[in-house]
Parts: C-alpha cells; sequence; structure tokens
C-alpha cells in the first residue's frame, strides 16, 4: 500500500485582509509641506478600530461623534453620546494623541463603520 499525496493545494489567501484596520495616520496640508512641528495637534487624523470593547459600544450609531478621554495610565478611551465607557483606542501615534489630550486639546472618534461590537472610527480634534 502506497501513501498517494503530492496535489496541489487550492488554497488561497487575500493579499491583505486587515489592511483596513490599520491606523494610518493623515497629516495636515501645512505638514506634507514641511511645516510640521511635534505640537501640532490640529493635524492629527486617525483611523483606527474601538479595542477592548465594553457594554456602552452597543448604543453607538454609524454617524455618531462619541468622546475622546484620557483614561487610567494614560490609556484613549471613548465615550458614547450617554457618557458610557465604549472601550480604548490603541494607535501607533498614542503618544502624541496624549500630549495633546493633556494641553487640552479635546478630540472626538467619528463613527465611520459598526458591524456587531466592532466599530471603525476616525479619531480628529474637535474643531
Amino acid at each position: 500500500m502506497t501513501a498517494k499525496g503530492g496535489g496541489r493545494s487550492n488554497y488561497q489567501r487575500d493579499a491583505e485582509p486587515y489592511s483596513q484596520y490599520t491606523n494610518p495616520i493623515t497629516r495636515s496640508a501645512s505638514e506634507l509641506n514641511g511645516n510640521a512641528n511635534g505640537d501640532d495637534c490640529d493635524g492629527l487624523v486617525l483611523n483606527t478600530l474601538i479595542q477592548n470593547v465594553k457594554p456602552g459600544v452597543r448604543k453607538v450609531n454609524v454617524g455618531d461623534r462619541l468622546s475622546v478621554r484620557l483614561g487610567l495610565k494614560n490609556s484613549i478611551s471613548v465615550y458614547n453620546l450617554e457618557d458610557e465607557i465604549c472601550g480604548d483606542l490603541i494607535l501607533a501615534e498614542s503618544e502624541e494623541v496624549v500630549k495633546c489630550l493633556k494641553k487640552g486639546k479635546v478630540f472626538i472618534a467619528l463613527v465611520k463603520n459598526k458591524r456587531g461590537n466592532t466599530c471603525e472610527v476616525v479619531v480628529k480634534p474637535q474643531k
């Protein structure tokens, strides 16, 4: 009895299935032109998902403007319109956002997409 095999697998992987959930950062036009400085909070615009989801996320809808605040140990938390915690934001640029929040800059998280408890948000300074 001999083992048969050696056939090719039909398995195929998406090129970048999670690329839509990275944390791209968009800078203002002045920063792109070389006028950026480390204190420019107005130029921070970040796309991310709400992490460490809490029950408050159930009341969130696409288009809602969530409050962004400093949490324990410099975590960045988001709150729904009823002031209930929804979860945390984990960003590559967390240090910059924390500095801006400590300076008194107000940020919002605009809900762009929601599936179940998964919320995609755009974090930006409140105008």
